[in-house]
């Protein structure tokens, strides 16, 4: 029997429902989750396998190749279309990025059908050789891989649970890479020798099948800008549900009828305002009882079911929602908006603020006190924490005889928080913060974040990346030479984020002379030394990015916070704008330096690369933003992303559809590409550690270089070694590292995003919803991909900051990537979807 758990779900207090009712309302398309291992297993079980004509038939490939791939003669492909699964051998590839993206498949029972790359829910790239393959052989040879996958499914399931213990959290769902899963499932089976193609799909069938534990998403639903990568890759994601998630989820599946039946009544009484639901939750709050836990668990079960309608849910929810609502998405929304629950983090994972963590200095003997004055960034983290005037980030400048220092300086937590686990228990349960707009999820507690994090009146401890170039060069990050020191720093001043954005005014005098007519140009803290000394490292950091740009780098300042006046809890007077230019800039200076001592003394990072993916044979028109460079047809990435407008950003239309040539970012411990960056070695996040397991790792394989050179350098020194490798300090090899990351770190970091990014979309569409519908006027909104009626757009809506759904019509039939539409028509607002109508 679990303990029981005290937890509140945010409530609006009027009825939030928004009735859109403007002459006829467009259909609009339902979200639906069919059960692909029922409808295959019901087709393929009966059929017989043949192992050695499967295996002569499937490409010799190791299945790394196969994966997360554009669909290619002979590939094989399972489509959710038209609310059913089929499977087939790709016959046609997509011929095009921005037109003619349809691809052919063959299916099993010999029918040729078209789809779109995002209504892939599986893909194996290439499985069979296209020079011996014929249309004629594919049903057969679909047949004998479905029924071999099958076989393989029924003996092997009971590894499943053994495999899904790694990843499981207690209170936060993670998502799974299927490649590590499968890597587990042939170790744990002893079963080199299986064929893993078909053992894969066996895994996906049974994840798609368990939806109590796991969750299935579609590329279709990821917001492109947030997984900026290119359509024609058709990516499932997977993820396994906290376990206390499956368990409120299982438990409601197996309550009586008179509960469920009892919660239905309760559901019909609240347009009477009779129901009880609301007082349970308020009494809740005093005291836990068994009637809470039982509404508490519905509310979780509906909010999944909201996200994930997967068929083998829909009778408990058809029981909860009675025959006044329909058993969909959109049924379930309802009923939620009826009770009042906005939320999107299920009850059942609302985390509570972290255990402080016992911090310590293990590295005294290394550090050094840094007397130089050294300026510290503002932090909107740390200030909606409470934490005025405490910074994450800060930079300094040293000049020598013959050169100059650049210093970027960030928290010693790894010093201070040793790899033990019984250290970072909640380190290694949150990995990384999670914003949801009305509040942060942080990685530390408050007290341990303001132990760690600058501040002027205390000593700061530092991880320093110091930047060597020469005096008088016209490419100072040309030449450059770098040391990491762990530092003392005594001499710390705060930058307000007003002076700041003084700083920024002052570049440029004509500007600032005009905007001091009707602004104050004061400086509040800022000395006329400090302000040279910090505008001389911002011309340091505008030559980065233009360094980063001539590497065809994506820069794009899209919308954080909503434009309306109504937005004030969201929009607040915290204009960050160039901090957040200037952070970005720093982050990508310290990787790519860091990245060169690390190759230098053979230190294993993690690090991010993405490459360019090649063009097919459309183009993209590239319209004129200067007199100097005409409209032109892009072929390729570099083509979109060199040219820049007056501000030094990628175009929108341009930054859109050079995203159609970006392949997936890939974590590893080997250099390469960051394409989108523009960064020749990849990333290396090294400027978060205050929120960011990843960067406190990567700052774990320094200080433990750091560490062992100090011990080399001294003969006799002995005391304390011993202790601080038993305390983690001790560099991890390049596989160690991975596996680390790809245990403890990518799964929850990757769940923790994408309930970030539906955190962030349901507190501005919440925002909105508050508003007067006669201040809906129009939503500028921007094409993200190919669509033709009636099927609906994607498109990015500049004035609110999210991807919203635009339904096409026989006057707009058809629209591509990159144009520009105003939208003049509500058609469906809830707190998670937003339709509009041009």
């Amino acid at each position: 029997m679990r303990s029981t758990r005290r937890v509140t779900t945010a409530f609006l207090l009027k009825d939030p429902t928004n009735t859109i009712s403007d002459g006829i309302r467009p259909q609009i398309p339902q979200v639906r989750v069919p059960n692909s291992c029922q409808q295959i297993t019901e087709l393929f079980s009966n059929q017989h396998h043949d192992w050695e004509a499967l295996r002569s038939v499937i490409r010799n490939v190791p299945i790394e190749e196969r994966w997360n791939k554009r669909c290619s003669f002979g590939s094989f492909v399972e489509v959710i279309k038209d609310d059913s699964v089929r499977v087939g051998i790709v016959t046609r590839p997509q011929t095009g990025l921005f037109s003619n993206t349809a691809i052919s498949m063959v299916t099993a029972e010999g029918d040729s059908v078209e789809f779109q790359a995002h209504e892939v829910s599986f893909h194996l790239a290439g499985l069979f050789d296209k020079d011996t393959l014929t249309e004629d052989e594919i049903p057969l040879l679909i047949s004998n891989f479905m029924s071999a996958s099958i076989s393989l499914l029924k003996t092997h399931q009971h590894l499943m649970p053994v495999i899904q213990a790694w990843y499981t959290k207690d209170s936060r769902s993670v998502e799974l890479d299927l490649l590590s899963v499968l890597s587990s499932v042939l170790f744990h089976s002893g079963k080199s020798k299986t064929q893993q193609e078909c053992l894969l799909y066996a895994i996906h069938m049974y994840i798609c099948s368990d939806p109590f534990n796991f969750r299935v998403q579609q590329k279709l639903t990821k917001p492109l800008l947030y997984s900026m990568t290119s359509d024609s890759i058709p990516m499932t994601y997977y993820f396994a549900n906290s376990m206390d998630l499956a368990e409120d989820l299982r438990e409601v599946s197996l309550f009586e009828y008179q509960i469920l039946d009892g919660f239905n009544s309760c559901l019909k009484q609240l347009d009477n305002q009779e129901s009880n639901i609301l007082q349970k939750y308020k009494e809740a709050m005093e005291k836990d009882d068994a009637g809470f836990l039982d509404i508490n668990m519905i509310v979780t079960f509906l909010m999944y079911y909201k996200i994930y309608p997967h068929p083998s849910l829909s009778f408990t929810v058809s029981r909860l929602l009675g025959d006044e609502l329909p058993c969909s998405s959109s049924g379930v929304s309802q009923a939620l908006e009826r009770i009042g629950v906005s939320d999107t983090i299920f009850p059942s994972e609302i985390q509570y603020e972290p255990e402080p963590t016992l911090l310590k200095d293990n590295m005294k003997h290394i550090r050094v006190t840094n007397t130089s004055k050294v300026y510290l960034l503002p932090s909107e983290k740390l200030e909606n924490l409470g934490l005025d005037m405490y910074s994450e980030l800060g930079i300094s400048l040293e000049k020598e005889r013959d050169f100059w220092m650049f210093n970027i300086h960030v928290p010693d937590v790894g010093s201070q928080v040793p790899h033990i686990s019984k250290s970072i228990g909640d380190v290694l349960q949150r990995v990384s913060d999670v914003d949801l707009h009305t509040k942060t999820d942080s990685l530390f507690s408050h007290d341990t974040l303001k132990s760690l994090a600058f501040h002027k009146d205390k000593e700061c401890l530092a991880f320093t990346i110091s930047i060597k170039y020469p005096l008088g060069t016209d490419k100072p990050w040309y030449k450059t030479s770098t040391t990491v020191r762990l530092e003392r720093l005594v001499n710390v001043q705060y930058v307000p984020l007003h002076d700041l954005n003084e700083l920024w005014r002052s570049r440029f005098p004509i500007f600032s002379e005009l905007l001091s007519i009707f602004m104050s140009n004061d400086f509040r803290t800022l000395e006329s030394n400090d302000r040279n000394i910090l505008l001389n490292m911002i011309n340091m950091i505008d030559y980065w990015c233009l360094k980063r740009g001539y590497e065809c780098s994506m820069d794009q300042h899209f919308t954080k916070r909503p434009v309306s006046s109504s937005f004030q809890f969201i929009e607040g007077e915290y204009s960050s704008n160039f901090l957040d230019y200037v952070k970005l800039e720093l982050s990508t200076i310290a990787s790519h330096h860091l990245l060169q001592f690390s190759s230098k003394h053979s230190i294993p990072q993690i690090i991010q690369t993405q490459d360019v993916l090649p063009p097919l044979e459309d183009t993209f028109r590239v319209q004129a933003s200067n007199l100097v460079i005409p409209q032109y047809d892009a072929h390729g990435y570099n083509e979109l992303t060199f040219s820049k407008d007056s501000s030094g950003l990628t175009p929108i239309s341009n930054y859109l559809a050079a995203i159609s040539f970006l392949s997936p970012v890939k974590v590893g411990t080997t250099t390469g590409p960051y394409a989108s960056l523009g960064l020749e070695d990849g990333f290396c996040d090294i400027t978060t550690t205050l929120s960011d397991l990843e960067s406190i790792a990567n700052q774990w394989q320094i200080i433990s270089y750091l560490q062992s050179q100090f011990v080399a350098s001294q003969s006799d020194y002995k005391m304390g070694v011993s202790r601080l490798f038993m305390k983690g300090f001790k560099m991890k090899s390049s596989s160690e590292l991975q596996r680390f990351y790809d245990i403890n770190i990518r799964p929850a970091k990757e769940a923790n995003a994408d309930l970030q990014q539906r955190a962030r979309k349901n507190a501005i569409l919440r925002a909105l919803r508050s508003e007067d519908e006669e201040s809906w006027v129009f939503f500028k909104c921007i094409v993200l991909r190919h669509s033709k009626f009636p099927a609906p757009a994607k498109a990015y809506c500049s004035d609110l900051g999210i991807e919203v759904d635009v339904l096409l019509s026989q006057e707009l039939p058809e629209v591509h990537c990159g144009d520009h539409l105003i939208c003049n028509k509500v058609v469906s607002l809830t707190n998670d979807e937003l339709w509009l109508q041009v």
